[in-house]
């Protein structure tokens, strides 16, 4: 004898289907994530001039009087300071990745604005420097971060987070 078949709960309802092109946005995520924190890596921590005109800056606005061994000084601890900031950044960069797969719309909006942010800062570093070749990698970035929010917006995307959204609500 079989017994009747009683409805799921609400809860246990069937799950949401996650479209192609959101894991294909989250992939592409990851890569421009990746990508952009090996660009701040190689244009900024390698780049030796660029450490020390920040070195410098920082301690003609702290006003104190400083010599050259206190800039060298200074280099690895900016050094040491921006690879922990970038590693921040990046972690939680990929913490927002991650909410916008399971279908949080902030998240899915919080990456086009990086996106945004991260494309006029490339473009103000290539009209301010020039497009060297270090910046490849910036370039790398932005590219893929660019495509992912291209696909978080089509329509199955779209309509995934919404619906991820209605289901949260009930």
């Amino acid at each position: 004898m079989s017994s009747p078949q009683q409805p799921a709960p609400p809860h246990q309802a069937e799950s949401l289907t996650r479209p192609k092109a959101v894991d294909t946005a989250f992939r592409l995520a990851l890569a421009g994530i990746v990508f952009g924190a090996i660009g701040m890596v190689v244009t900024t921590l390698f780049d030796r001039e660029r450490i020390v005109s920040l070195v410098r800056e920082t301690l003609d606005r702290a006003g104190d009087p400083f010599t050259e061994a206190d800039v060298v000084r200074l280099i690895g601890t900016f050094r040491v300071a921006g690879g922990v900031g970038i590693a921040i950044f990046a972690g939680l960069l990929l913490l927002v990745a991650f909410k916008m797969r399971a279908g949080r719309n902030w998240a899915r909006l919080l990456l086009t604005v990086f996106a945004m942010l991260e494309m006029v800062n490339f473009l103000s570093e290539v009209v301010a420097d020039g497009a060297q070749r270090d910046l490849i990698w910036s370039l790398a970035g932005v590219a893929f971060t660019v495509t992912a929010v291209i696909y978080l917006f089509r329509p199955d995307s779209v309509k995934y987070f919404t619906e991820a959204k209605k289901r949260r609500q009930r």
